[in-house]
């Protein structure tokens, strides 16, 4: 898991571009690419 953590918070820092399309998280960097689907409670 910690490993996972550590490559999320990288590509979340390295990130050029932020793309968010139907509930999914696009980050682009240099060299990669990671499509993240992040879901919402409502009150």
């Amino acid at each position: 898991m910690l490993e996972f953590e550590g490559r999320l918070l990288h590509n979340l820092e390295t990130a050029k571009v932020y793309q968010l399309d139907n509930n999914k998280l696009y980050l682009y960097t240099d060299s990669e690419s990671h499509r993240m689907v992040f879901l919402t409670l409502e009150d």
